[in-house]
């Protein structure tokens, strides 16, 4: 899958009053198989759409597992669907 398709459908199909069994969490959570072509050896890619409750900022995240492996600490790039679904958000987290 490309990755503007990946974030398209993304962007189409996200409802964050959706169950985490429901479509939109599982394509979330498939991000890094169905992107996997886009990672880099060294580097590890996790998904999230939320922890305990959906959130309103789907996220798909690189991280180098020399450095973190969380989002919760460390230096990694991450991919957040603004809340409106409107602006794919590339950034530098920290």
């Amino acid at each position: 899958m490309e990755l503007n398709e990946f974030f398209s459908r993304l962007a189409a199909i996200y409802d964050r009053t959706q169950p985490f069994d429901s479509d939109c969490q599982r394509f979330i959570n498939n991000a890094p198989q169905l992107l996997a072509k886009y990672v880099p050896a060294a580097l590890e890619m996790k998904s999230g759409g939320g922890k305990g409750v959906p959130t309103l900022t789907p996220w798909v995240g690189f991280f180098d597992p020399g450095e973190t492996d969380t989002p919760q600490e460390g230096i990694y790039v991450v991919y957040i669907l603004s809340a409106d679904k409107e602006v794919l958000n590339l950034l530098l987290g920290q």
